[in-house]
């Protein structure tokens, strides 16, 4: 993946864009679910090409990642839309979905990047 820094409109965090190498025009976008059932938050992979249909809707915001290490060298990644509460994006076990929560996330929300 891809990481850009990009000027923050949160001024108490720094704020990033986490593209595809492989597809160079999306990158991840973490929003609400359709249904709040399960997880009310997933992570998303956004074309920014598109300019029209149901994925022009993601803002600017909507793609704005926070990336904070924490004491284990390992990485939390998440996003604070309109400056409220982290969400922060986790992968339950058994599945290859990422979802996001407001709780600290446990093991699963930790990454790891391999240069």
């Amino acid at each position: 993946c891809n990481i850009y820094k990009v000027p923050s409109s949160n001024h108490n965090h720094s704020e990033y864009i986490l593209g595809s190498v492989k597809w160079p025009t999306y990158a991840v976008g973490i929003k609400a679910t359709a249904t709040k059932s399960f997880h009310p938050f997933a992570a998303y992979g956004v074309n920014l090409a598109h300019k029209k249909g149901v994925m022009a809707y993601w803002s600017p915001a909507g793609i704005m990642l926070r990336i904070c290490e924490n004491p284990k060298g390992n990485i939390r990644i998440g996003t604070t839309p309109r400056h409220k509460e982290t969400i922060w994006a986790f992968a339950m076990r058994g599945s290859n979905e990422v979802f996001g929560s407001t709780s600290r996330p446990d093991s699963g929300g930790e990454w790891n990047f391999e240069p």
